[in-house]
């Protein structure tokens, strides 16, 4: 978005890729695109700044109308939190389920082990530990936070990668040190 500015005050804000009129003069949909930086100065306009729109998912946020400050228009937000008991009770409910979901694709080596009364393969087996361990610490993190903003900062988890995944791995590895050795 672009503001063009008369007596120190916002005249008018275009949005790139409209046309607009200025002193009796009609400007199409492209000219912001192809006009230079000094056509847009002989004109007053000036690109309008946004500031950093704090998370939807955490906070309930307005923005605020366009302010003209020291030669700047910026666009700022007002934000309140979001009920914090509520946030962390989704976000204990997506870890559940995103380690329920990682770990369903190996269950059936669980049901296998159990029926046919063998272990269960020690890779797979230490790996659904690894997930069931994350999902735990991810959940316990998430119980530990006072505040919106604590639960907002939390890390993604990076889940720990099944023992096939970590096998293509190892391989795209060497391949790719195969063709830098030729």
């Amino acid at each position: 978005m672009f503001a063009i500015i008369r007596n120190n005050e916002i005249y008018k804000l275009v949005q790139e890729g409209t046309s607009f009129e200025l002193d009796g003069n009609q400007y199409p949909a492209n000219w912001i695109n192809l006009s230079s930086s000094a056509d847009k100065i002989a004109i007053g306009m000036v690109d309008v700044v946004y500031a950093a729109r704090p998370d939807d998912k955490y906070y309930w946020v307005t923005e605020n109308p366009p302010l003209y400050l020291n030669g700047v228009v910026e666009v700022s937000y007002t934000s309140s939190d979001k009920d914090l008991t509520q946030l962390k009770d989704s976000a204990t409910q997506q870890i559940t389920q995103a380690a329920w979901t990682i770990l369903s694709a190996s269950d059936w080596m669980v049901t296998k082990s159990v029926e046919t009364s063998t272990p269960m393969n020690e890779e797979w087996s230490t790996w659904r530990a690894a997930i069931r361990t994350q999902a735990s610490v991810g959940i316990a993190s998430v119980a530990d936070c006072t505040t919106v903003a604590q639960l907002a900062a939390l890390p993604s988890i990076d889940w720990e990668k099944d023992p096939v995944q970590k096998l293509l791995e190892a391989q795209k590895l060497l391949e790719a040190q195969k063709l830098l050795e030729e």
